[in-house]
């Protein structure tokens, strides 16, 4: 299977490094739990810093325990604290995502913003939203653009978007660049998102109205 596209694949360079927001990183864990290429890619990129870590000169105790704990995470998803209870309606989600969510007071109700769209909150916060969202077969989301980034995870089922199929474990990025409106396959699709603040904005008039009526 081919590895990670070029946007995808700084993400998990910045995941592996720790440099990611709180939401966005578990989002970026979700994929490598779900994604076994992507996992290979952030374990080689792991090694390629344990061997620069290996030359460069020497550093202070605690840098290098700090840097030795990043390179020794590459590649492998951490659990939830141990106090972090996952409450059962997120029982099936990748566990970094539950995780924060569960962190973050659990999760929101589904609600209905669109004709055959639904989403759930799972908290986010310090300019992030993260939540889920669920689009019945052949439905489209309205035409959109983003505040900044908007990371989506795929869970389960699948969609298109500019031409392009995604399925289960993979991972799509857009920025404050692109407007789309993707369509889900037949069978339907469930995502996790994380976007950064304001997120989701509407391109055609009555959407942004609808938006604002609906919060």
């Amino acid at each position: 299977m081919p590895g990670p596209d070029d946007a995808v694949a700084e993400l998990i360079a910045a995941h592996v490094a720790g440099h990611l927001a709180p939401p966005l990183d578990a989002l970026v864990a979700g994929h490598l739990a779900l994604s076994p290429p992507a996992a290979r890619f952030a374990a080689d990129i792991g090694r390629l810093a344990g061997r620069a870590f290996e030359t460069a000169p020497l550093v202070a105790p605690a840098d290098r325990d700090a840097a030795i704990a990043r390179i020794c995470a590459c590649g492998r998803i951490e659990p939830a604290p141990p106090c972090a209870v996952v409450a059962p309606e997120l029982a099936g989600l990748p566990r970094p995502i539950a995780a924060w969510a569960s962190r973050r007071g659990g999760v929101g109700r589904w609600r209905r913003p669109w004709f055959g769209i639904e989403t759930r909150d799972l908290g986010g916060g310090d300019g992030w939203s993260c939540g889920l969202m669920r689009i019945a077969g052949g439905r489209r989301v309205p035409e959109h653009g983003h505040g900044g980034i908007e990371a989506t995870l795929v869970l389960a089922g699948g969609f298109v978007d500019a031409g392009r199929g995604f399925r289960p474990g993979d991972l799509h990025l857009c920025d404050e660049t692109i407007e789309h409106a993707p369509a889900a396959d037949p069978e339907g699709c469930l995502c996790a998102v994380v976007a950064a603040m304001p997120g989701f904005l509407p391109t055609h008039p009555l959407g942004r109205l609808w938006m604002r009526l609906v919060g």
